[in-house]
């Protein structure tokens, strides 16, 4: 077994630490230099760096990069690595999201890279039982009313008129490739999990495609019809039979049917985030295909579901998982934990019902200077834009007297190496790791703002570097490793979860499918009871970033609710600018000790 010696912590070092960082690796740069081409000449030179090059621009949203541009700098971050190794294995270039981070550069990268057929794993068998994953002991944990509706639904535009026979038939190749969408999951007695089991099958029903005619006009009539056709895919979905996707098409109603929406719904078990994408750019390409009279032909899957989650089981027992148990038990603290309000009884609302349907959602977008400054000048410059929307939220959250800290459980991408050559770049499923964080909360302001600007982001980065395997350990301990590892469930839990989902963007010029319409979002019961109080999703659409905070309204009123995402939303700008705009960032030397620190985090020493 191993553990990945090297994710984003690069994007977590300061300008500082980059710089002499960059001094350590002089010798090595000497060292190739005779074979690189001129700094000037960024032109690919052979067919793999040309792919790649294209593949970058496509999936950083940028302009077709020199070999020698930096990943970071152009706004990279690991979910887009993952992009990247996805789309590179769908060409047929091998490599993996880890050397995407490591490489930096097209040139660099094209020098990992391997073309031709994927050597399978003989010991990858995608069909059968599945041991349950920690994410899903921790949704079926919850004990919900109505499991099959806790769905993701994803809103694309369509750019162009489609035949609605062509979409099916392509969403049908799709359903059929990707192996977990064939799930079924039963509840008995004999199985984890309180009781559900999870097998994958040869065969499963076809997703259901739902053509549906829009009023012309605005207003009530429209809504009400296109929230019934979602529903009606919504209940299509069945854990135990199946299908687990389905999708609507809505249509304008007037005249020829032209362009309009596509909706993909799938039950969260099956797909997150990044499976969204996948799915969107393999639909575009079983489309374009039978479009052209072919049938489609999808790039290879990687590492399947079913064996990820047997690496997962095993992994679980590993001594480098059970070491991080005192971690694990070291965060929770019930006074960080605490939310620092209650909204006050209303005569006549009965008792507070903590349920999906006493939910609301607050959203608000930043525009695209501030999006561009957080996204690609704060990598540029060795900022996470992880760590500036977790400081922006430190400052924006309201003080309880003696309050300190804030504790938080932070959602992860989940797609970790735990097994040297294993892949789920291009594997679609329901990956995300949640942990706890505890965050120290600013003291208040009066010193320089540059300073305290950096001290506060490296804060964060300080706390986050601390967390073991990116977060992967605490699912692995409380699931699946026995009675020690369980007895962090009786730790003060978290009330707060934070999400950066990441950049959905489709920055293809001639794509039948746009950029998402809107973030993507969970579709639950409304008698579901709500795991957490507050949940904050920020996500980019359109180069605009999307910040969405849904409150327990016996919690947190709604005027409370906006206020503090309206402060949230302006922390975020104002210290987005502070850190990239010359103010944050600290341009002094460093010391040998913190050399050899950067040399540790770095995997040099």
């Amino acid at each position: 077994m191993t553990t990945p010696g090297f994710t984003e912590r690069l994007a977590r070092l300061t300008p500082a630490q980059r710089e002499a960082l960059e001094r350590l690796l002089d010798e090595r740069r000497a060292t190739t230099a005779a074979t690189a081409p001129s700094p000037a000449d960024g032109r690919p030179r052979n067919a793999t760096e040309e792919a790649l090059a294209r593949i970058w621009a496509e999936c950083l949203g940028v302009p077709v990069p020199s070999v020698h541009d930096g990943f970071w700098a152009l706004g990279g971050d690991s979910i887009i690595g993952m992009q990247i190794a996805a789309r590179a294995a769908a060409e047929g270039i091998a490599v993996s999201p880890q050397q995407v981070l490591e490489a930096e550069t097209v040139a660099r990268l094209a020098e990992l890279a391997t073309t031709g057929e994927a050597v399978r794993d003989e010991a990858d068998q995608p069909l059968g039982e599945v041991p349950l994953t920690p994410i899903q002991r921790w949704f079926f944990e919850q004990d919900l009313p109505g499991a099959r509706h806790w769905d993701q639904t994803l809103y694309l535009p369509v750019r162009r008129a489609l035949d609605p026979e062509l979409l099916h038939r392509a969403l049908c190749a799709v359903a059929a490739h990707h192996d977990v969408l064939r799930s079924a999951f039963r509840q008995d007695a004999a199985g984890g999990g309180d009781g559900w089991r999870h097998e994958v099958r040869s065969a499963a029903p076809d997703p259901p495609l739902t053509v549906v005619r829009l009023p012309e006009e605005d207003g009530a009539a429209r809504q009400a019809r296109e929230d019934a056709a979602v529903e009606s895919a919504q209940r299509s979905l069945d854990l135990a039979d199946g299908p687990l996707v389905a999708a609507v098409l809505l249509q304008e109603d007037d005249g020829p049917a032209g362009p309009g929406r596509l909706v993909l719904v799938a039950h969260h078990l099956v797909v997150d985030g990044i499976s969204l994408r996948l799915l969107t750019d393999d639909l575009e390409r079983a489309y374009r295909a039978l479009e052209g009279g072919r049938e489609p032909i999808l790039p290879a899957r990687t590492t399947s579901f079913r064996r990820w989650a047997q690496l997962l089981r095993r992994w679980a027992g590993h001594p480098d998982v059970a070491g991080q148990l005192p971690y694990w038990r070291s965060v929770p603290d019930a006074s960080a934990a605490a939310l620092p309000f209650t909204a006050p009884d209303e005569p006549g609302e009965g008792p507070r019902a903590d349920t999906i349907g006493r939910s609301a959602t607050v959203r608000r977008r930043l525009g695209q200077d501030v999006t561009e400054a957080l996204l690609r000048d704060a990598p540029a410059r060795g900022l996470s834009p992880l760590n500036l929307l977790l400081a922006a939220l430190l400052r924006a959250w309201p003080r309880s007297p003696g309050a300190t800290e804030l504790q938080l459980d932070l959602e992860a991408h989940g797609r970790e190496v735990v097994e040297s050559g294993a892949n789920v770049s291009r594997t679609v499923g329901w990956f995300t790791s949640i942990f706890p964080v505890r965050l120290p909360l600013p003291s208040a302001a009066g010193g320089d703002p540059a300073e305290e600007v950096a001290d506060e982001v490296a804060a964060v980065g300080g706390r986050l570097d601390a967390v073991p395997h990116r977060g992967l350990g605490y699912g692995l301990l409380r699931y699946l490793s026995g009675a020690p590892g369980a007895r962090l469930a009786e730790l003060p839990q978290s009330r707060l979860s934070f999400n950066y989902l990441g950049r959905f963007e489709r920055s293809v010029d001639d794509a039948v499918f746009g950029a998402p319409a809107q973030v993507p979002s969970v579709l639950q019961s409304p008698d579901a009871p709500r795991r957490y109080l507050l949940e904050l999703v920020v996500t980019a659409v359109e180069r605009e970033l999307v910040v969405e905070l849904t409150h327990a309204r016996d919690h947190l009123p709604d005027k409370a609710a906006e206020a503090l995402t309206e402060t949230y939303v302006r922390h975020i700008g104002e210290l987005t600018r502070q850190a990239t705009g010359g103010t944050g960032a600290r341009t002094g030397g460093v010391a040998e000790d913190q050399l050899a620190a950067i040399k540790r985090r770095m995997g040099m020493a």
